[in-house]
């Protein structure tokens, strides 16, 4: 029995003992994970003005704000669309998109990562009407992150 409980003894006197690090080190991992984000607000209708020459067109807006994405990667911004306008009567009228400054292929726009607000102008352009009437088409604004 005594022996029992020297053993047991050496046993809790041993667990005791700080255990010393080698000289070598130890590597630690220090991480986080940021899950991409971002807010694209767009025009929920754009209402083309009469020009002097008679001609109709409008600038319009796209606001990125709070990009959060992996490195190198950025937000672009494309229109599925006809482009043509179409009247009550069903006279049609074809439209053209300007993209903003800087923007390539078939995108309106491209916005980086920036938490800052960033704002890319597009311009809607349309002939001159053969017909009077209320004109109009639907737009679809594709957004994507590449």
């Amino acid at each position: 029995m005594k022996r029992i409980a020297s053993v047991l003894l050496a046993g809790i006197i041993l667990s005791a003992v700080p255990v010393t690090a080698s000289a070598e080190g130890q590597d630690t991992r220090v991480k986080f994970e940021v899950d991409p984000s971002y807010t694209v607000i767009i025009p929920p209708e754009i209402i083309l003005d009469p020009q002097s020459d008679g001609t109709y067109a409008k600038d319009a807006a796209i606001t990125a704000s709070d990009v959060r994405l992996k490195y190198g990667q950025g937000i672009t911004v494309a229109l599925e669309s006809d482009y043509t306008l179409t009247s009550d009567e069903g006279a049609e009228l074809a439209y053209s998109v300007i993209p903003a400054n800087n923007v390539s292929g078939d995108a309106v726009a491209q916005f980086k990562t920036d938490t800052a607000d960033q704002t890319a102008v597009i311009k809607f352009q349309a002939g001159v009407p053969e017909f009077s009437g209320n004109y109009k088409d639907t737009v679809t604004f594709v957004i994507s992150v590449s």
